[in-house]
């Protein structure tokens, strides 16, 4: 193995590391949160009904849980989403997928999203549709984490037998994002290195307070 080969290896088994680090985190905080809320609150309905309380307040307690209990597995579920994308890929193909998983993404974020298609797409085989979508996730996580963004575009479009995917957010650029710039350029090279799997081109343009525009272009697949 040579040294570039050794560098491109460790640069992968980090980011893995990272992502792994990050979900773990991302479900402590969110749907593990959620959860022991929930605990709380069946413990809280579980001493009213002890108490003798009316019905009114029992109910408001047992409101409040299931609302804690049906946040904690939209959480969960988005986290599945991101570590398997077949669970919505396979049922819905890459646009519907896509468009459910950023619903997901608003909802856990904040972050305003919109998707534009301007292409007709066929079902594209399953490992095609997996590995695009993770450069768009991929994207979309660097959004989240590092562009201080209100709102992010996402647009498919096909042109002279060539299908282009581009995320554009409104955020602080790649310059800004100094602290997380290393994170980042770890999650580019692995995008990059899908996109020429697939026979295809990322580019990526940022400037400072400008925000991130990412544009994976590829041949239509042929199967």
């Amino acid at each position: 193995m040579n040294d570039e080969q050794f560098l491109s290896r460790s640069e992968a088994l980090q980011r893995q590391e990272e992502e792994r680090a990050r979900i773990a985190k991302d479900l402590e905080s969110s749907a593990g949160q959620l959860l022991a809320n929930a605990i709380v609150e069946l413990a809280a309905v579980k001493q009213l009904i002890e108490s003798g309380e009316n019905a009114t307040t029992i109910i408001e307690g047992v409101t409040t849980l299931q609302q804690e209990l049906e946040q904690g597995l939209s959480d969960l579920r988005f986290y599945i989403a991101e570590l398997e994308p077949n669970t919505i890929l396979g049922n819905f193909g890459l646009v519907a997928g896509l468009r459910r998983y950023l619903e997901k993404f608003t909802r856990h974020t904040g972050i305003k999203t919109d998707l534009h298609v301007r292409a007709t797409i066929e079902q594209l085989p399953n490992t095609i549709e997996v590995a695009i979508f993770r450069i768009l996730q991929e994207s979309l996580q660097n959004v989240r984490d590092h562009a201080s963004a209100q709102a992010v575009k996402v647009t498919i479009a096909e042109q002279n037998g060539l299908l282009q995917f581009s995320v554009i957010d409104d955020g602080i650029g790649f310059v800004a994002a100094v602290s997380g710039q290393n994170k980042r350029r770890l999650g580019l090279v692995g995008m990059k290195e899908i996109a020429n799997l697939l026979k295809g081109v990322l580019q990526v343009k940022s400037d400072k307070k400008q925000g991130t525009h990412v544009i994976l272009t590829l041949p239509y697949p042929k199967f």
